[in-house]
């Protein structure tokens, strides 16, 4: 296993290479700053010239630890309007799309935890 560290969010394409074996390909793997992403690469005894290409990334499935969050890219959140309801946009209510979310005072309580 290998951990690459620190690493700026975004989408990445992984490449591993060894002699003897077919190269794999990643594309699209997604990585952002609240999520521990696994990427498990199995090489297939082969010719160095012949590569297996994934064009697809994997389902985000976080298998490493319980801890739920979220993350809003900053053109996400230039896009949404100034105001609402006569009052200007809140940071804080973002919180309320995290995954286990419910509605709390001012920051939503998040898996049942207290405000």
């Amino acid at each position: 296993m290998f951990t690459i560290s620190p690493i700026l969010p975004g989408t990445y394409t992984v490449r591993v290479k060894a002699p003897g074996f077919q190269e794999f390909i990643q594309q699209n793997l997604a990585i952002n700053a609240l999520v521990l992403t696994g990427l498990h690469v199995k090489l297939t005894v082969g010719a160095e010239t012949s590569s297996i290409t994934v064009n697809e990334a994997p389902p985000a499935l976080e298998t490493t630890n319980a801890t739920l969050g979220l993350t809003i890219d900053k053109s996400a959140y230039q896009e949404l309007p100034l105001s609402m309801n006569n009052a200007q946009r809140d940071p804080t209510a973002f919180a309320a799309l995290a995954p286990g979310s419910q509605g709390g005072a001012r920051v939503p309580i998040v898996g049942g935890t207290g405000n």
